[in-house]
Parts: structure tokens; sequence; C-alpha cells
């Protein structure tokens, strides 16, 4: 049984916690901007501009996995052209060297690697088949 004279009063202990609780979710606010600006501070120092030029050949990350690959294993088809380039410089319009057909949609600059001429030339010239890129 519940004593009346040393229960809490609930408004009064309502009033007294509402004002603590909006003070403890400014500083959380607070802290949430401050570590926002530390984040950001060091994926800015780590981050690099990509560095495609037009006219130049690129691989690009083939996102579709037919049954009975692993998708974890990255897969670079290609080689393209690069034909164009966003303002901001992240987004490219590619065209297949082997048919010369351009893709219609733009491609992230993440899902892009310059492309390695030598390695081609190294198979032609040790007249070694690579392994199916396909």
């Amino acid at each position: 049984m519940i004593d009346m004279e040393t229960a809490p009063d609930i408004q009064r202990y309502t009033a007294e916690l509402i004002p603590k609780l909006k003070q403890v979710q400014q500083a959380v606010q607070d802290n949430l901007k401050d570590s926002n600006i530390i984040f950001k501070q060091n994926y800015d120092r780590n981050a690099k501009a990509p560095d495609i030029v037009l006219r130049s050949k690129v691989l690009m990350h083939d996102l579709t996995t037919k049954k009975g690959e692993c998708s974890k294993l990255k897969k670079w088809i290609g080689s393209y052209l690069v034909v164009d380039k966003s303002d901001d410089g992240l987004l490219y319009k590619l065209r297949y060297c082997q048919t010369g057909k351009q893709n219609k949609r733009m491609i992230h600059y993440n899902r892009l690697k310059p492309y390695n001429e030598n390695k081609e030339l190294f198979y032609t010239r040790n007249k070694i088949t690579p392994q199916s890129q396909t």
C-alpha cells in the first residue's frame, strides 16, 4: 500500500523533469553538430577529386550478378571511352570501345577506374589469353 504523504507529487516531478530533459536534448543536438563537423573534416582530408579525363579509357564496375556468381567479387567491364561529363565532374557519359555504342545513362565516378592499356599490351605480346571478363 502506498502512503499518500510520502508519495511524490506527480505534477511537481514532471514540472522539474521537463526542463532537465530539454537541457539534455539541446546538449545532444550540440554534440551531434560538433561530431558531424569533425567527421566531414576527416572525410574531406582523405577524399580526392575524380581524376578521369575526357577522351580517356576507363573500366566500369558491373553491378549485375548472374545466377551462381558471387556479388562480393568486383567485376570490371570495358573498356569505355569517356565522352562527356557533368558540370560538377561526378557523372560521366561513356561509349563502349568495341561497338561504339553509347550508354544511355550517366555513370558516377565511384563506379569507374582508369583503363590500363599496358595490361592489354602484355597479353598480346606474350600470347596469353586472359580469363573471360564478361
